[in-house]
């Protein structure tokens, strides 16, 4: 990120854009069967390959409020502890 930052010659706009595909958990649909009943849609939750795109921009305007974003973010969000 910095080598790109470094290039980068204007004062707002995109980065570049990175694409990863990484293991997420998804929902999907899987057929279940009791065996007196049907076989039924259930919906579960999985690990699926899926591509992830990531947008890297820079903007003087959000770079100016975006502490106290974070800040009230981070102070309104219960631990986890």
């Amino acid at each position: 990120m910095a080598e790109h930052l470094r290039r980068f010659a204007h004062e707002e706009g995109v980065v570049f854009v990175g694409k990863a595909q990484e293991n997420t958990p998804v929902f999907r649909t899987e057929r279940r069967r009791s065996r007196p009943a049907p076989a039924v849609p259930m919906i579960v939750r999985r690990s699926a390959m899926v591509n992830n795109y990531y947008i890297y921009a820079v903007d003087r305007e959000l770079w100016a409020v975006l502490p106290q974003v974070l800040a009230a973010t981070f102070r309104s969000t219960p631990s986890c502890a």
